[in-house]
């Protein structure tokens, strides 16, 4: 059978299985959450409450930059009080999954965007492929801060209120048809080519281990989950964070690739660690969750000069035309109003008065556990494993039989995430390369296009090769800035393939510089250590997947 077309599938398979399922032990987790004055670990979440946030405020010129325009907001500031908008006592039904359980909706919102703020955090540190962590947990970042203090302030519960709001005015101006919930992480029915594709592996990332078998129109739908269906946006809005991180932190680690971890496009981490700006986080996330994370490679982390410009700018990181492209588009306009509104909601959340706080009972913490294992983010042997501990913590830190969201929900949170499983970036069964086409960049970094059955689009490093499958064809080539498209390139990598049969593939080597295309075809790669392939689709959880390896 001849191979027709070419597919990227670029390191969502891995050669080792050295990227087992693994679990984190609380000095782990305590490492990455703020400290209080006396040096303890302040598990307190502070999430804004009883007040009015300006909000969908459009940008203007001013002296030479782009600034938030007071004066052209939403007319109507945004209502913040938890109790009194959203009172109701729901079912916890879901997507062709009923339930007999209930809940009040604004728990529902106040533990999704908690949850979501340490899976994100967790994921963003332990998950992405780093040996020793994403980020130096030992050494200050660049606003002098330790990573607990800056991340609890740039992505901590706020900002996914922020970013509801900027998104979708939390549920109020969703569309009807191709909805995406209320943090608006888009899928498109019958396409790969979104942020539901990239985080189910699509091309490459992504957690494919959790999201090819989860159904978007349960997990993010807004009519077909409780509370709007926030719990499950709210995850899926964490994970994308992780994913945005790994594809630009050099978390990919396509086969045979050797030179990503020294490339400045692969150095977000480095850059967030050394950012001057308090804000770089809040920035950077809210650009890629608009733009995609592939845009932040050609402009913050374009090259070495760029990295370090935009990583010693202390304030208008957003405004400095070095960093960005200057243009009054929802990439821009976002970047810079989730920060803002971020800063209204860390200012009320720091009062206890204007912070929200309710008392949790055990049965919402045990329908909560079991609400995240309906959606399929945890089998239902991890979520049974888990709910025995953290039962347990519950019923030593409950007073009168409930806990306080503000003060405890945090205590709760930690004994979750430390036993329940942390799914790891581009995590899949290894390959048996040696059956695979294979196709190496030996020139400059191009950008590809590939259409076919799923549709991709990715970065091909200089010194990375990507296994060649079927039912898929490019359809152009690009150098890094959008210069120089190849059309023609594409068509010679596909006229090479035509002849390929399964028992005989071929390894093609691509060199695309100043427009100018090169394919070998006669290209030698080393040789390779075949590993065996692992049907996923036959494992029930983590934990057998895992026992398996």
């Amino acid at each position: 059978m001849k191979f027709k077309t070419l597919a990227l599938i670029v390191s969502a398979f891995f050669i080792s299985n050295s990227y087992a399922v693994q679990h984190i032990n609380s000095e782990q987790y305590q490492k990455l959450l703020p400290k209080d004055e006396n040096g303890q670990v302040n598990y307190d979440l502070k999430l804004a409450d009883k007040i009015d946030v300006q909000y969908h405020c459009d940008l203007k010129s001013e002296n030479g930059e782009l600034v938030l325009d007071r004066n052209n907001c939403e007319k109507t500031p945004f209502n913040i009080d938890w109790k009194k908008n959203y009172p109701d006592t729901v079912n916890l039904n879901l997507y062709k999954d009923p339930s007999n359980k209930t809940i009040e909706e604004h728990k529902l919102w106040a533990m999704a965007f908690a949850q979501a703020y340490v899976s994100s955090m967790v994921e963003m540190q332990y998950g992405l492929n780093k040996k020793d962590g994403t980020f130096d947990l030992s050494q200050p970042f660049g606003t002098g801060e330790s990573f607990g203090e800056y991340f609890a302030r740039n992505l901590g519960p706020n900002y996914y209120l922020s970013k509801g709001l900027q998104e979708s005015s939390l549920g109020k101006d969703i569309p009807e048809l191709q909805d995406d919930g209320v943090l608006q992480v888009e899928y498109k029915v019958g396409s790969d080519n979104s942020a539901w594709g990239g985080l189910k592996g699509s091309g490459e990332g992504g957690f494919p281990l959790v999201f090819t078998k989860l159904d978007p129109l349960k997990v993010l739908h807004s009519k077909h989950g409780v509370a709007r269906n926030i719990v499950g946006s709210a995850l899926t809005s964490s994970y994308y964070n992780g994913m945005a991180l790994g594809i630009t932190s050099g978390s990919i680690k396509a086969y045979d690739q050797t030179t990503a971890d020294s490339l400045s496009i692969n150095k977000m981490n480095k850059f967030l660690q050394q950012a001057k700006s308090k804000d770089g986080l809040a920035i950077v996330m809210g650009f890629m969750y608009n733009r995609g994370a592939y845009a932040a490679k050609d402009q913050v982390l374009k090259n070495n000069e760029v990295f370090d410009h935009c990583a010693s700018v202390v304030d208008k990181l957003a405004s400095d035309v070095t960093c960005f492209n200057q243009a009054n588009d929802p990439g821009s306009r976002y970047m810079r109003q989730i920060p803002d509104v971020n800063h209204t909601l860390l200012a009320a959340a720091a009062d206890e008065s204007t912070s929200y706080d309710v008392e949790l009972t055990r049965d919402d913490i045990s329908n909560y556990l079991d609400l995240i294992q309906r959606y399929g983010f945890y089998s239902k042997e991890d979520i049974a494993k888990a709910k025995v501990h953290v039962l347990a913590k519950f019923d030593q830190i409950a007073a009168k039989q409930v806990i306080s969201y503000r003060h405890d929900f945090g205590k709760i949170l930690e004994v979750m995430m430390v036993n329940l499983p942390v799914a790891e970036f581009a995590e899949k069964a290894p390959i048996d390369m040696s059956k695979k086409s294979t196709l190496t960049n030996v020139g400059d970094m191009v950008f590809l296009s590939v259409k076919g059955v799923d549709n991709y689009y990715s970065w091909l490093n200089p010194g990375q090769t990507v296994p060649v499958d079927a039912d898929s064809k490019i359809t152009q080539l690009y150098l890094a800035g959008g210069k120089a498209t190849d059309v023609a390139c594409a068509a010679v990598v596909q006229s090479e393939l035509a002849a390929v049969t399964a028992d005989k593939p071929a390894h093609l080597s691509l060199s695309l510089s100043g427009g100018q295309c090169q394919i070998d075809s006669n290209y030698v790669k080393p040789d390779d250590k075949v590993q065996p392939v692992k049907d996923l689709k036959k494992c029930s959880s983590y934990s057998e997947w895992n026992s398996r390896q």
